[in-house]
């Protein structure tokens, strides 16, 4: 298994076992949002680096406001599986089947996801 897949299936583990251990919205909400920044920067760049870079004041800021609008929205544990389970345990929106969801539906399960991200990131 090369490093960049062993780095996702291991940060996808701990998200799902930390997630396990939860169970307030608060913390589906980041941890939500850590999943979605974490892929955006694993198709951006070195997988190796990202702890460091999740460490950043301007990624770190990031995931606030990903987490505080979804937070608003009343995003629950329930959502985040359902959101994980739909990308394959990844986190990566491009995953979400959207022949699977008409547009409806798909706002309805991920509509928060998507307003939050299109304005945090």
């Amino acid at each position: 298994m090369n490093s960049s897949k062993f780095l996702t299936t291991f940060v996808t583990l701990v998200t799902i076992s930390m997630v396990a251990a939860c169970s307030d919205g608060s913390t589906a909400s980041r941890m939500t949002a850590k999943a979605v920044i974490t892929t955006a920067m694993n198709e951006e760049g070195d997988p190796s680096t990202n702890e460091l870079i999740l460490q950043q004041p301007e990624v770190q800021t990031a995931i606030d406001c990903i987490a505080n609008k979804l937070d608003a929205t009343g995003w629950s544990k329930d959502q985040y599986e359902f959101f994980m389970k739909e990308t394959g345990g990844t986190g990566n929106m491009k995953m979400i089947n959207r022949h699977k969801f008409n547009d409806d539906e798909a706002m309805e399960h991920f509509g928060a996801l998507f307003t939050a991200t299109s304005t945090c990131m």
